[in-house]
């Protein structure tokens, strides 16, 4: 079975670029910069997407958390971010997902979780294609790396 991404990760995020068998997209909140890693597998031929971190692959896993790593630490440097949240929580959209916010002490949930204040805010175009042009830019200088 070919791989699916879910109808709300796709409505709510922009793909940034691909590392591997994992899409990195921006979500499209202006109130965070927040990356969404999506493993772009499939569990087996029934199944369209992964729903658990442990029915990976140790080799897309390492991948993942690899990746992860790096874009946490970018953020956080770039967006001068009080802290880095990762999750992945997958009670609403069931498709693994990691979840990568920089959080600031002057925003709005801090220092809540971002889930439950408010709706999503999309991003103006130009700030969009700023954000994704930004983490194209980091991939292209992380990719030997990573």
């Amino acid at each position: 079975m070919l791989f699916e991404l879910d109808k709300r990760l796709e409505g709510d995020s922009h793909l940034a670029v691909t590392h591997k068998h994992i899409q990195i997209r921006l979500a499209d909140d202006t109130r965070y910069f927040w990356v969404i890693l999506v493993p772009a597998i499939t569990r087996d031929q029934d199944i369209k997407f992964v729903s658990e971190i442990h029915d990976l692959p140790a080799p897309v896993a390492a991948d993942l958390w690899s990746i992860s790593s790096y874009i946490s630490k970018w953020l956080k440097t770039y967006t001068k971010a009080d802290k880095i949240n990762i999750a992945a929580l997958g009670n609403v959209v069931n498709q693994l997902h990691i979840h990568i916010v920089a959080r600031h002490r002057s925003d709005i949930a801090w220092p809540a979780p971002i889930w439950g204040h408010g709706a999503m805010e999309p991003l103006e175009n130009s700030e969009r294609d700023r954000r994704l042009a930004l983490l194209q830019d980091w991939y292209k200088q992380a990719s030997g790396i990573i």
